[in-house]
């Protein structure tokens, strides 16, 4: 009898034990990043500069509804539609940053990381090249008027600017910007991003002269 328990309770515990084993066993994440072979850099380029143009037209659009109110059976308040044109400014200059990452790694490699995680895109492109554009980014940033009023203010008190963390707080700008209506204020990214693509566009320029006319001045 004790022989036929034995041998019941070991064909329970052989059916049972993998299936909790694998219940409360943690996956393991891949971190393999998807990559796309492209061949036409100057292309997304050109898909880049037009990003970032029209967020400055997002941007002057929404600027311009501050002091003013839209008829639409009664009074919609400026401050909403300005809040909306900028939310779209800040995704697509996001965007932009997103393209510029990518354009250089076709450059460096013939194909880009797939995705719109900006910290993950940055370090797709070469060590050489991060360095390049982090050197660019704090020179802009430390001579810049915008950045020198807001060291003053309280708006970057006890806010760490460097470059890298610039990135990570703006890494899902685009996504959270682009849908804003669904977004959890608290989880919403600064896009303080101008520098960065300033920064890109100068090490670009670098790489490609031969793309300098077709570069926005802004």
């Amino acid at each position: 009898m004790t022989t036929i328990i034995l041998i019941l309770l070991g064909i329970l515990i052989g059916f049972f034990i993998p299936k909790i084993i694998k219940k409360f066993q943690v996956k393991t994440k891949t971190t393999a990043t998807k990559r796309h072979t492209h061949n036409n850099p100057e292309d997304i380029f050109k898909h880049a500069e037009a990003w970032w143009i029209t967020n400055f037209l997002a941007e002057d659009k929404g600027k311009s509804y501050w002091n003013t109110s839209i008829p639409s059976g009664g009074e919609i308040p400026l401050g909403e539609y300005a809040a909306k044109f900028l939310s779209n400014s800040a995704a697509c200059q996001a965007f932009a940053l997103e393209l510029y990452f990518k354009c250089i790694q076709v450059i460096e490699t013939g194909s880009f990381i797939e995705g719109h995680y900006l910290i993950n895109l940055f370090n797709g492109i070469s060590k050489e090249n991060q360095n390049r554009i982090i050197v660019n980014h704090n020179r802009i940033i430390e001579n810049h008027s915008m950045h020198k009023q807001y060291k003053k203010s309280q708006l970057l008190k006890n806010k760490d600017m460097s470059f890298l963390k610039i990135l990570e707080r703006s890494s899902k700008a685009y996504e959270n910007y682009r849908y804003i209506f669904m977004s959890n204020p608290k989880e919403k990214n600064e896009a303080y991003l101008t520098f960065t693509v300033h920064a890109c566009k100068i090490l670009i320029e670098e790489l490609k002269p031969e793309w300098k006319p077709l570069m926005a001045t802004s």
